[in-house]
């Protein structure tokens, strides 16, 4: 090749060279974009199956209580209906003992007219006739008080078993109302596990498309690179060759003037032999120029 082919080829390659670092550059920044862009997915994904871990564990809480909340309701209602039953029972047995012993007032409510009509005669001016009929009234019903001593135990048993039914209808419906607590709370677990599934689901697939765009631009920055590379060593190669070139045009031109002057010498010095007259040109070249 000659000079200027040389120096055609290394300004054309110095043009692409610039052109291949350009591309280099803005590829291998595009590179970095999409590589963090696929890491900050990545951390988001963790974050988010962190999250669904939570709403499992609540959901799995809130469904192990509701079983546990569900039996002891069932055990509040089937003593409710026990108790119910025992009560019924006592009432007809009550029932029976009133008739028998020709009972018509519970003792709780002879006791409170006793003491009614006893205050009254404490507190009130009342006449003697008047006072020695309540006083009569009164023994009859402590009279009737002492006959209802017999159905007491039953009354007694039948309070207490009245207690017993509205304290586990209580537990009951506290257990009821906790549970629905917990149906909504499951219930909200589930939309919510739904949900973060759905975004997990998501931003896999925007994870998945940023990592496939980031091989692809590591690949193409990879065979930019060698391009380069290549280009440089072609450069290096032509620029060597045309170093190599003015070199041998230097030493050519540099042998032509030696060649040159040796014949001016020779001419000059045939000159002196023959005593002819010597030029400005002559003595130079005596001088080696």
């Amino acid at each position: 090749m000659s000079e200027k082919e040389l120096n055609d080829s290394l300004q054309t390659l110095n043009k692409d060279l610039a052109t291949l670092r350009d591309r280099l550059n803005q590829v291998g920044k595009e590179r970095e974009e999409w590589f963090e862009r696929k890491e900050n997915l990545k951390r988001r994904v963790a974050n988010l199956i962190s999250k669904t871990k939570e709403v499992r564990e609540l959901r799995d809480k809130s469904a192990k209580e509701m079983i546990e909340l569900t039996s002891k309701r069932d055990e509040a209602n089937v003593k409710v209906t026990e108790l119910i039953k025992k009560y019924n029972e006592l009432y007809y047995e009550r029932k029976k003992t009133f008739k028998e012993h020709n009972i018509k007032y519970t003792p709780e409510k002879l006791k409170s007219n006793m003491e009614y009509y006893e205050t009254m005669i404490e507190t009130e001016a009342l006449s003697f006739k008047k006072e020695k009929k309540l006083m009569e009234y009164i023994k009859q019903l402590k009279k009737m008080y002492d006959q209802t001593k017999v159905a007491t135990n039953i009354l007694i048993e039948m309070d207490k078993i009245s207690k017993e039914i509205n304290e586990h209808k209580n537990k009951s419906k506290e257990c009821h109302a906790k549970i629905y607590d917990c149906y909504y709370k499951n219930k909200q677990s589930k939309k919510d596990f739904k949900t973060l599934s759905y975004k997990i689901t998501t931003f896999n697939g925007l994870q998945e498309e940023a990592f496939n765009t980031f091989i692809r631009l590591k690949e193409h920055y990879a065979e930019i690179n060698k391009n380069l590379k290549d280009k440089l060593n072609e450069n290096a190669r032509i620029a060597k060759l045309l170093f190599q070139s003015k070199k041998q045009v230097q030493q050519k031109k540099s042998d032509n003037n030696k060649k040159i002057i040796e014949d001016k010498m020779k001419k000059a010095e045939e000159k002196l032999r023959s005593r002819k007259k010597l030029t400005n040109e002559d003595l130079l070249a005596f001088q080696g120029k």
